[in-house]
């Protein structure tokens, strides 16, 4: 069933994406208002060392597990983790112009294709590991 949804202007912001003015957000925008909680954007949080970001693009012919560097995807996420079974492998040449997009273990992933949304934690043995162009990266 499609949902409408009549938006004070007073809410109209900057942005034009339809789901951010969903039911479900707009409530939860209301009782963040409303309780006066505190906000900053995320991107005022990380370390300034490694900012948010994305990785690999084209990641080109996968290679074998363990002869390259682990690639990190949306499809690799399940159930607030990533599952390291499913991951594929690029070459290192491949990843070498992304390397500003490697993670390390314990740094929180956040898909931003796909099925966006979904987050995990890096997994300890997870590296050496990059992400594609689906997964953002936000070290604190």
């Amino acid at each position: 069933m499609m949902e409408a949804n009549r938006i004070a202007p007073g809410l109209l912001r900057e942005r034009l994406d339809p789901k951010f003015y969903g039911t479900r957000f707009v409530e939860a925008a209301t009782r963040i208002a409303e309780r006066q909680l505190p906000m900053a954007r995320l991107d005022s949080l990380v370390a300034e060392s490694a900012p948010i970001t994305y990785g690999i693009v084209q990641p080109g012919v996968f290679v074998a597990p363990g002869e390259g560097v682990r690639l990190i995807r949306a499809v690799d996420f399940r159930d607030g983790s990533v599952d390291a079974a499913r991951t594929e492998w690029v070459s290192h040449k491949i990843e070498a112009p992304y390397a500003r997009a490697r993670i390390h273990s314990e740094d929180y992933l956040i898909t931003i294709a796909g099925t966006v949304g979904e987050v995990a934690l890096a997994p300890k043995d997870i590296e050496p590991a990059n992400l594609n162009q689906s997964v953002a990266r936000i070290r604190f």
